[in-house]
């Protein structure tokens, strides 16, 4: 079911690792980045999904209290939180790797 809830991010996410293959030869770094970021995205999704959805049977087996489980849940989050600031990095640091320095325009010099 949760997968079934994710699907149009799965979507997105298989459509982007597919581009960055075909992109692979224009853009050999951007797309590396973008595929470490893309299939570290899916390997977090699957796991902390899994994970979160083992903790109440992972809890009853191992006779936790509810205070126990939730901190286990809040430890979850923010993991996920900082496993999606990494894909956010890897993805911007892509969009700018190999960029040629730009010239400064006139407009910009009369704005200053």
């Amino acid at each position: 079911m949760s997968l079934l809830q994710r699907s149009p991010m799965l979507l997105v996410v298989l459509v982007g690792i597919l581009i960055s293959i075909v992109r692979w030869r224009r853009h050999p770094k951007a797309s590396l980045l973008t595929l470490i970021a893309l299939v570290f995205y899916l390997i977090k999704l699957f796991l902390l999904t899994a994970f979160k959805y083992g903790i109440p049977d992972l809890g009853e087996s191992m006779h936790w209290s509810i205070a126990t489980a939730n901190h286990l849940y809040t430890v979850l989050h923010v993991v996920n939180d900082f496993a999606f600031a990494l894909v956010i990095v890897l993805l911007v640091a892509a969009a700018f790797v190999n960029r040629q320095p730009g010239v400064a325009s006139s407009n910009w010099r009369t704005i200053k």
